[in-house]
């Protein structure tokens, strides 16, 4: 400080400039751990932001399995997990590993949402069903399946005004399109579509008014309301901000929408596994009735086999689909730097 005092002429300005985006490095739980490959793949947490991993974990596995319920088509996945895990750690590969562990977790989910639909190796008529069968009762499973994704939009919507609260961004908080006053608005339009179909009556005004009208008016007046209170920039012409208002209503509405029915996904390919095995029984009894004869039973191991490869595959990418541009995409902005310790050359470290 004394140096620095006689260079300048005795005053000078310290100032601490902190990194906005420091380096990161990913810790999580050794059950979590597989599945931040998913999360790097579309871009590394920043250091102000929540890591989704366990959320990634849960969401994907539990997507996966409600596709692909089988008992035995699950434990065979769970195999194959375990093979690859197992395969990438002796050859030091901790992708290959990675990748083994999510297939290992998603065999057993899997295998457990094979348990609640009645289905082991495509057979529907071996196992009580603990929840009910998919190709029983349609609406019973897309209805389940639309209300997950209700639930997983709305915590992709939490997520995001938390991380702008961290990084004091209340503008984006509060008044942008996935904020506050969207969530709200969100919200109110479910319980309000729930409430209509359980009782058939609309939901009244008042409630209208406060949890949909308001914050549509909040919303569209947060141009001003950013110039008054957040010291942001002024909005264009009255005419073009009103029309510019108008479109991003109706394009977040129709976006809300368009994923909350991307959901139905879900029991789509549910209804498609569940149809694949119908379909290889069908083929199998026309070789025998019986299904006890050589071909009968070559038919039925050929399609598990085309089953668990083809439709495993299906659901892997449809869930990873509805992971990164259903969810992810309302709080994660994946634009973090990774941590890379310093080290020094072989030749530089010798003494």
């Amino acid at each position: 400080m004394e140096i620095m005092k006689e260079v300048c002429g005795g005053g000078f300005v310290v100032s601490e400039q902190k990194d906005a985006n420091a380096p990161v490095r990913l810790r999580n739980l050794w059950l979590f751990r597989p599945f931040e490959l998913l999360v790097k793949t579309m871009g590394m947490p920043s250091s102000n932001e929540l890591d989704p991993t366990p959320l990634a974990a849960v969401t994907y596995v539990m997507m996966f399995g409600l596709m692909f319920g089988d008992l035995g088509q699950g434990i065979v996945l769970m195999l194959c997990g375990w093979l690859l895990k197992k395969f990438g750690q002796k050859k030091a590969r901790e992708e290959l590993a990675q990748a083994g562990g999510i297939l290992l977790a998603c065999g057993g989910s899997a295998a457990v949402c094979g348990l609640l639909y009645g289905s082991v190796f495509s057979s529907e008529h071996l196992l009580p069903a603990l929840w009910f069968h998919p190709t029983a009762q349609i609406m019973r499973l897309f209805f389940f399946t639309i209300m997950m994704g209700v639930v997983f939009i709305l915590v992709g919507l939490c997520l995001n005004i938390i991380n702008s609260f961290v990084n004091a961004d209340y503008s984006e908080a509060l008044l942008e399109k996935r904020g506050l006053a969207i969530l709200v608005v969100y919200a109110a339009a479910v319980v309000f579509v729930l409430q209509y179909l359980k009782t058939g009556q609309p939901p009244a005004l008042w409630a209208l008014g406060i949890f949909m009208v308001l914050p549509l008016m909040i919303f569209s007046l947060r141009g001003l309301l950013g110039v008054l209170f957040l010291e942001k920039a002024k909005p264009h012409s009255p005419s073009e901000y009103i029309v510019e208002t108008i479109m991003e209503v109706v394009e977040i509405a129709l976006g809300l929408f368009a994923n909350t029915i991307s959901f139905i996904r879900v029991g789509a390919f549910a209804l498609s596994h569940a149809g694949l095995s119908i379909v290889t029984y069908t083929l199998a009894g026309m070789a025998d009735p019986s299904l006890k004869s050589v071909g009968a039973v070559i038919i039925i191991v050929c399609g598990n086999i085309f089953i668990i490869g083809f439709e495993g595959l299906i659901c892997g990418i449809q869930s990873l689909r509805l992971e990164y541009y259903e969810f992810f995409s309302k709080f994660f902005k994946g634009d973090g730097v990774v941590f890379s310790p310093f080290t020094l050359p072989a030749k530089a470290s010798e003494v």
